[in-house]
């Protein structure tokens, strides 16, 4: 399934801009030449596995239901930090025994923030760098290359 969110939308439709020959599309209407930004895949086949695309959660999250396992913010940061969680020691009763893709909420300066990971014996993100550097940035941490550096 492929998704867009409301920012490529608005690109595609509101901005009044130049075509192949000289002429403008108008403010809200199809700009058909930028057809190829629109879509962004929501959820990607891994091994048998499907799992959310980091990217496409903030179209997606508010639909996303009571799928998303809440956690804290020093639990979101040692996640970060890359400690070692035990699923057992973070998930419920119910889904100890699960493995596979997770959905992380947290609220993080009065925003909820969600956050891929995967459930197999430990916990881990499944974001990468510029994605944890945004969470960092968020928390008021420092940035992954700061610490390698310092």
């Amino acid at each position: 399934m492929n998704i867009t969110p409301q920012a490529v939308f608005d690109r595609i439709y509101h901005p009044m801009c130049p075509n192949k020959e000289g002429n403008l599309w108008q403010h809200d209407t199809f700009h058909p030449l930028r057809i190829i930004h629109a879509g962004m895949p929501c959820f990607v086949n891994n091994k048998g596995s499907w799992r959310t695309r980091q990217e496409a959660v903030p179209a997606i999250e508010n639909r996303l239901g009571d799928v998303v396992v809440d956690i804290e913010r020093d639990t979101v940061i040692a996640l970060l930090n890359d400690e070692a969680i035990l699923k057992e020691e973070l998930l419920s009763e119910a889904m100890k025994d699960y493995s596979g893709p997770l959905i992380f909420g947290s609220e993080i300066k009065g925003h909820r923030a969600l956050i891929s990971a995967w459930s197999g014996t430990w916990i881990s993100l499944m974001v990468g760098n510029t994605e944890k550097d945004i969470l960092r940035a968020k928390l008021g941490l420092p940035f992954e290359h700061e610490l390698r550096e310092g």
